[in-house]
């Protein structure tokens, strides 16, 4: 409906009821400078009114818990504690490729093995993010890793837009969600009051909480928020990005030539191995040397990243949009998709095609307009997590590029290249291929870069 009503605007813009919500379209460049510049917009009052379908406070532009969240996740990406946290963030990488090689090989294709990255990547990252925002009794842990990863995405999956309309309505996913998020609280309750029981100390966010007061609380409301901004987002970038290196042997190649040069320059003898020299690899590497890669990940990010940003206008007075006479009124949501933007081929020419060189070439025409990437949301409201979303990424994927060659296949490792699957663009928000995606692989038979 936003697409075809979007495409049948003059400037973009219009607007619509949903039960008593006003909402308001914002679509082409005054909509978008205004939905990602205004001060009056509350993100988080838009995103739990909204897509979750509760009531929010309306006595702050935002709320204490996502004042909270904020200050939480500072503390988290601090380069300080990131670099501590590094050590495991390799150490686990450096474990999965292993078991990657040690795979069964294909009986048809000789040195070649086949992985759905939509679970084994996924449950990697998974297990990353516990690293860096989560909890260490779930990363350490094998049957709990992959238990409560199937019990989140349960509680991930039946979010309902029928709420928008019916708030007060039980239905079939809204019970669903209510149980698996019962499942998943009961878990991580347990592990925290395990851990003040044992008197174990871990650099992780259940001793982050547990010394403060109403630390409990604290603790849950986090650990649920973190997820939920997380585990989709991420997971579905790092297994897009995978696939497409794994059909893109062009720019496969590339990111592989800059890992090697990467580890090329921080040998510190000819004697050291690709693992030892990524295992002593510093933070500023990691978060500075692949420039081809990141833009390989921003370009996945405007291909895959579907659905609506929301807003809530709580200034107390309309917004106006740009120069157009238009506002959002006060009270009122502001929706935005990424589609008018990452979709446009005058700043994006054939824009479903893979092309990471629009984000390393200086003359780019999108790089001039505002707002022309919002990957990682923009303006007023950049994604928090950005940071550690990027090392978590950067960390698996420089792994499987240094160790590995990967193409896109079938399950029984017949090479794909050239068919991707295709993506939802009606999806809700960002999501991971809904049916298994293979690629095949095998180790690198080359010299030490």
């Amino acid at each position: 409906m936003i697409v075809e009503g979007t495409a049948h605007s003059m400037n973009g813009n219009f607007s619509f009821r949903v039960d008593k919500k006003h909402i308001v379209n914002l679509g082409k460049l005054d909509g978008r400078q205004t939905f990602f510049e205004a001060k009056g917009f509350s993100l988080s009052q838009g995103f739990v009114e909204l897509l979750i379908g509760m009531v929010s406070s309306h006595e702050a532009r935002e709320d204490d818990g996502s004042a909270f969240f904020l200050k939480c996740i500072s503390t988290l990406a601090r380069a300080e504690r990131l670099g501590k946290k590094l050590l495991l963030l390799r150490h686990d990488t450096q474990e999965f490729c292993r078991d990657l090689a040690t795979n069964p090989a294909l009986e048809l294709f000789e040195g070649w093995k086949v992985i759905d990255v939509t679970q084994s990547f996924y449950l990697h990252l998974y297990k990353l993010i516990h690293r860096t925002v989560g909890i260490t009794e779930i990363a350490e842990d094998e049957k709990i890793l992959f238990s409560t990863l199937r019990t989140f995405e349960q509680f991930d999956q039946n979010t309902s837009v029928a709420r928008i309309v019916f708030p007060r309505l039980i239905m079939p996913k809204y019970v669903a969600r209510f149980i698996a998020g019962a499942r998943l609280y009961t878990t991580i309750t347990r592990i925290f009051n395990g851990r003040g029981k044992s008197g174990i100390l871990q650099d992780d966010i259940v001793q982050l909480f547990s010394d403060e007061e109403g630390g409990f609380d604290k603790f849950i409301k986090f650990t649920f928020s973190a997820l939920a901004s997380s585990v989709t987002m991420t997971g579905a970038a790092v297994t897009w990005l995978s696939l497409f290196l794994a059909n893109s042997p062009k720019w496969q190649e590339k990111c592989r030539d800059e890992v090697d040069s990467a580890i090329s320059s921080h040998r510190a003898s000819s004697t050291q191995s690709r693992e030892a020299i990524l295992a002593t690899l510093p933070l500023r590497a990691w978060e500075s040397s692949f420039p081809t890669l990141q833009a390989c990940l921003n370009e996945s990010l405007r291909i895959m990243s579907t659905g609506t940003f929301f807003r809530k206008n709580v200034s107390g007075t309309d917004i106006p949009i740009g120069s157009t006479g238009e506002v959002v009124p006060d009270g009122a949501y502001a929706v935005y998709l990424p589609d008018h933007v990452h979709m446009d081929p005058t700043l994006y020419p054939d824009p479903l095609k893979f092309d990471p060189s629009r984000f390393l070439v200086s003359t780019n025409q999108s790089k001039s307009v505002p707002h022309s990437f919002v990957g990682w949301e923009s303006g007023r409201h950049p994604c928090p997590g950005m940071r550690l979303a990027k090392l978590e990424i950067n960390v698996l994927l420089v792994h499987l590029l240094a160790n590995f060659k990967f193409e896109f296949s079938d399950k029984r490792g017949l090479s794909k290249v050239g068919t991707l699957l295709s993506i939802d663009r009606n999806n809700l928000r960002p999501e991971k291929p809904h049916t298994p995606a293979y690629i095949r692989y095998k180790l690198r038979g080359v010299k030490k870069p």
